[in-house]
């Protein structure tokens, strides 16, 4: 279909200032390469090749190495927000329509009428949900909202990045719990997510970080001591949708589909799902058609790392001693995460997976 035409709505012209990474494989970083920002996304990005997996009770001190692809690096964490802005630069600036939202949404046979907070209604020939875990195209659009909390979790926040904070990319494991510490542009950014009670327990507190930092030892606790930006706190959210494609919309990234954040796929799974959207309106005669062939190309690989998801939560975020004891043993005796690192990447490399 030539010539279309897109807008996008977003509620804020702000930077997005929460603390918090994205990791970003090869897949991902092959999009960005199609969008031209790559090299900036690495430059602000850690792409060190070096990374360390401790564990709380000292049995696990390892460092193991993320192999590059060719000339590029194999894997990047970078700050959400840098990943934003040189996303948004790509798209003219007459495309984004700030300061507002959308409020309704009625198909009708050949578009789709969007009613926006501003109290005025377009006509469209496709709607693309990429709102996020909350999208609001999905509630309005579905028939549920498809969100299923989880009892994990997350904190996130900057710190001080010199000494004792670690230089390379560190997993810390303990009880329950993971910590992510990454130095990102001279600040040293840490993530935490933590098995709750239950997924109905209260959002997650700075006296609870604390005493999970504390129970995790090691560099942790001074960590929060030498916070240098708000704290941001949240439950855990995943969505699971048969379809999520109806007519004339589509849902992609974290609105059709939100993991576990412990996977570290979530941007790249939004980039494909993003790029593959684009080529099949671009090749289809009908949107329809585009639709209905876009979720067929995704399909698999999302449900992949769903499957992977469910598989590794359990095993990272340990609870009971014994699992505890396996994974470290796995950790320490055996080559499996660096094995299983370097499939990831060789798998989602283009024309190699």
């Amino acid at each position: 279909m030539a010539g279309f035409s897109p807008c996008r709505t977003r509620a804020s012209s702000a930077r997005i200032s929460r603390s918090s990474h994205g990791g970003l494989w090869p897949n991902g970083l092959d999009v960005l390469g199609d969008l031209g920002v790559r090299e900036r996304v690495c430059r602000l990005g850690n792409t060190s090749a070096d990374y360390r997996l401790r564990t709380a009770s000292g049995r696990v001190d390892t460092t193991i190495e993320f192999p590059n692809v060719g000339p590029e690096p194999g894997f990047v964490v970078v700050h959400r927000a840098d990943l934003h802005e040189a996303l948004l630069e790509t798209v003219p600036e007459q495309r984004v329509q700030f300061g507002t939202t959308v409020e309704a949404i009625r198909e009708r046979a050949d578009t789709v009428d969007v009613e926006l907070s501003t109290g005025e209604t377009r006509d469209y020939d496709l709607v693309v949900g990429a709102d996020g875990v909350g999208s609001a195209v999905r509630r309005l659009c579905f028939d549920s909202e498809f969100l299923d909390p989880v009892d994990t979790g997350v904190w996130s926040f900057w710190t001080e990045a010199t000494a004792p904070f670690p230089e390379e990319i560190t997993s810390l494991s303990g009880p329950a719990t993971e910590a992510i510490l990454v130095e990102i542009d001279g600040r040293g950014l840490v993530n935490v997510a933590t098995k709750l009670e239950s997924e109905d327990e209260p959002a997650p507190t700075a006296d609870r970080l604390r005493t999970v930092l504390e129970e995790l030892g090691w560099v942790l606790p001074a960590t929060l001591d030498r916070r240098t930006g708000p704290l941001f706190a949240d439950h855990v959210r995943e969505v699971t949708m048969d379809r999520w494609i109806r007519d004339r919309i589509a849902l992609i990234g974290d609105a059709a589909h939100a993991v576990h954040p412990i996977s570290g796929m979530g941007a790249a799974l939004a980039f494909e799902d993003a790029r593959t959207l684009a080529d099949r309106v671009d090749r289809s005669s009908t949107v329809p058609g585009a639709l209905e062939g876009y979720f067929r190309d995704r399909e698999a690989d999302v449900r992949s790392v769903q499957r992977d998801t469910a598989v590794m939560e359990p095993f990272l975020l340990a609870d009971s001693r014994a699992l505890r004891l396996l994974r470290d043993g796995v950790l320490s005796a055996t080559p499996l995460v660096e094995w299983a690192l370097r499939r990831r990447i060789r798998a989602l490399t283009p024309n190699e997976a």
